[in-house]
This record gives structure tokens, sequence and C-alpha cells, in this order.
């Protein structure tokens, strides 16, 4: 299944963000399946729905200086250094680390960001609040930017989405002078888990009046067709046309032994949306006899 900028759109306006929310974003790309015009899309999508965007923007495997050990500045962040690691000073166009995905490098170039100036932790902004998040005093307090966007009322949004499609034909046909026997069978399934979480002690606070919204949801689709022909001429003629579909999905949003101080509401969503379309036909022409049947399951 291929998902396009509108769908992105569509589910985070479902979400509760628009033109005047504040947004701190992290996703991958590999999350949403199929992306019609790649990660380009993801960041068009949020630059477009809500008013300012934010994104991680971390160099620690480029500006960081490793030890024997593979620890720098007292944080186990590797159990070892990359295999190139070459510590260079951090600069506002250094390339963001590989590891935090290619959406937040992605909008960073794509857009005039401002970037706050942690050497290792550093926050990508565009929109109405980019100066206010991004902007100067934040070289040595790589949290200060998420402080900002608190201050501003931002959102905390963490969705999970997966997204499957199928479509299928299978086709049979027979001819003979005394008898025609065949069928044809399609059988699909589709079985995904989608799981967005809360866990492990984590603490989420917002503003006043801002929500906390957790969701994740899954859309999968089942197109198939199957069809059965045979023709005897002078005999008889027997034949099926069988579909058999199965949609068996998993969606789960959960909190767990976690703290959350929410201003507003916290609402946790959890949905499936599974769509079957089906057609089977059998067709037998004979002179004596003709024999046939369809099954959709």
């Amino acid at each position: 299944m291929t998902v396009t900028q509108e769908d992105i759109e569509r589910g985070l306006r479902a979400l509760g963000l628009g033109e005047r929310s504040h947004l701190l974003a992290h996703s991958s790309l590999k999350a949403f399946g199929g992306v019609e015009g790649g990660p380009m899309t993801v960041v068009r999508a949020l630059v477009e729905t809500v008013s300012t965007v934010m994104m991680p923007a971390y160099t620690s495997e480029r500006t960081a200086v490793w030890d024997a050990s593979g620890l720098f500045e007292g944080n186990a962040y590797r159990q070892e250094p990359p295999p190139d690691a070459a510590p260079a000073p951090f600069s506002y166009d250094t390339p963001i680390d590989r590891e935090i995905g290619i959406i937040p490098e992605t909008f960073r170039t794509a857009y005039p960001v401002r970037r706050s100036g942690h050497p290792l932790l550093s926050f990508v902004a565009y929109g109405e609040l980019a100066e206010r998040l991004a902007g100067a005093g934040d070289e040595t307090n790589q949290v200060e930017p998420i402080r900002r966007l608190m201050e501003a009322g931002g959102e905390v949004l963490l969705t999970a989405f997966s997204g499957s499609g199928i479509a299928a034909i299978a086709f049979s046909g027979q001819g003979a002078d005394k008898f025609a026997l065949g069928g044809s069978l399609a059988v699909n399934t589709i079985v995904n888990k989608t799981k967005a979480s809360i866990k492990n002690s984590s603490k989420v606070y917002t503003a006043a009046d801002k929500k906390v919204t957790l969701a994740a949801k899954d859309y999968s689709v089942i197109m198939v067709f199957s069809g059965s022909v045979q023709i005897a001429t002078g005999g008889g003629a027997i034949g099926a046309a069988i579909s058999v579909n199965t949609i068996a999905n998993t969606v789960d949003a959960t909190i767990d032994n976690s703290t959350i101080n929410a201003g507003g509401n916290v609402n946790l969503t959890a949905e499936s949306v599974a769509i079957v379309g089906s057609l089977a036909i059998a067709g037998q022409g004979a002179d004596k006899f003709a024999i046939g049947g369809s099954i959709t399951v």
C-alpha cells in the first residue's frame, strides 16, 4: 500500500493537529510502508498542516569525541565508536546522523530551517515559532528547544501506522473436444501488528490545555478476482473458482508504567480498517453436461 501526502495530512488533522499547532516530530519513513514521493512527501505534509515543525538533528556520530571505551562526555551512546569515527567541529550545516533517519535530514536541506546550537543534540525548526524554539541561548542545554515548545503550548503526538494491500488475479481456461476440467484458487492473507506505546518509566508533560495523543492505526485492503472457464464441444465440462481471503491484524495503543502530566485530555486510539473486495466467477459450456461453481471466503 502506498501512502500519499493527502493521506498523511488527513491523518494529522484527524489527530487534532492543524494550522495553529506547533509540533515536535520524529518519524521513521520505513514505518509508513510505501510513500509516494519518498521522505519529501512526509516533510511537506507536516509543514503544510501545522504552524511550526521541529525535529531532532543530532550529530553525535560526527561531532562527538570518542574515547577507547566508546564513551563521550560521560554518556554510553554506543558500545563501540563507529568504524569511520572522525570527530569534526559542529556547524549549522553538519548533516544529521543516519540513525536519526532520512526525514529530518530531508527537512533540514529542503527548507530554510533554524537550528539550535548544541554541538551533539541540536534541533531544527521551521515555521511561525522556529526562531523562538531553536534560536540563541541553547548552546549548552540540549533540551532547551523542547522546554520552549512546552511554553508555547506545543502538542505531544506519538503515532504508529501500518498498511498493507494485495491485488490478485487468478484465472484458468480449458477447451477440449470431449471433456474439460479446470479451476482457479486465490488465497490471500494479511497479518500486521501495529503498536504505539509509552512505557519503561517514561515521563510526558504538556503545557496547560494541551493534550497527549497516542494513536495506532492499521489500514489493510485485499482486492482479488478469480475465474475459471471450461468448454467441451463433444462431452462434459467441470470447473470451479475459489477465493480465500484473511485479514488478521493486531492494533494496540498502550501506556504502561509511565507518568503522563497533561493540561488537556489524554487520548488513546487503536483503529483497524480492513477491506476485502472479491469476485469469483466460473463458467462452463458443453454438449452433454457442465458443472461449475464459485466460492468466496
